[in-house]
């Protein structure tokens, strides 16, 4: 009976053939089918070869600049992953920036799924912070994406990314100096406030000078409190 079981489970083996194995996760295997050729990788297809050119200009610039690596990144989607997940991932894997400084930048959109991180090393996280991507996201690549003018809400982007990264000075440092220097607008509003009761006091003086008797007039610019004439009339 032994026997007879072991011959059917051998049968079943070399009939059934191999086993076959789990499928991957389709993100996992977008995200290994990528290889970098250029700083500005257009998988999405969304930008012309002048366009892609300029991002490639702009990229080239800053690391002639500073050192510093920017890499640009459009995808159709990220098939069901995680735009933060997705991106860290790729940032190490493609080993953007140079390993002793840590000076690397990503930028990834996602078109189909309206996502999109900037992803920095270490050695420019002071400059370029989570908060200040996020910043540059909303206020530089969301408007122009939502109206489909991809390359330039990519240009916007990557020029405030570079200004940052150029300019060198941590973001800390920036909020800080912006926090002190006095507001324009309320430099403004105090300017107003002075010029408009400065005319409404020569105004009350030359009402005053207009009602009063010449006679009375001319003695007072004979007095000492003359200078108070629109007080004691």
């Amino acid at each position: 009976m032994r026997i007879v079981r072991k011959i059917l489970l051998l049968a079943l083996v070399l009939f059934a053939g191999p086993i076959p194995q789990t499928f991957g996760i389709p993100a996992d295997e977008l995200l290994s089918s990528l290889r970098p050729n250029a700083d500005v990788n257009d998988f999405a297809g969304v930008l012309s070869p002048s366009e892609r050119e300029n991002l490639e200009a702009r990229c080239r610039q800053l690391r002639e600049n500073t050192g510093a690596q920017l890499a640009v990144v459009t995808l159709k989607s990220l098939e069901g992953g995680q735009v933060d997940d997705f991106t860290v991932k790729l940032f190490k894997r493609w080993d953007i920036g140079q390993k002793d400084k840590k000076n690397g930048a990503l930028l990834l959109v996602a078109i189909a799924d309206r996502k999109a991180r900037i992803e920095v090393g270490y050695g420019l996280e002071p400059l370029v912070p989570d908060a200040l991507a996020g910043q540059i996201i909303d206020r530089d690549l969301v408007p122009h994406f939502r109206k489909q003018h991809y390359a330039a809400g990519l240009q916007a982007a990557v020029n405030s990314i570079r200004q940052r990264i150029e300019a060198g000075v941590p973001a800390a440092q920036v909020r800080d100096r912006q926090e002190k220097k006095p507001p324009e607008l309320l430099g403004l509003v105090l300017f107003l406030a002075m010029f408009v009761a400065f005319g409404g006091l020569l105004v009350g003086v030359a009402l005053a000078l207009q009602r009063m008797p010449a006679s009375r007039l001319h003695s007072c610019y004979n007095r000492a409190h003359c200078r108070y004439l629109w007080r004691y009339g």
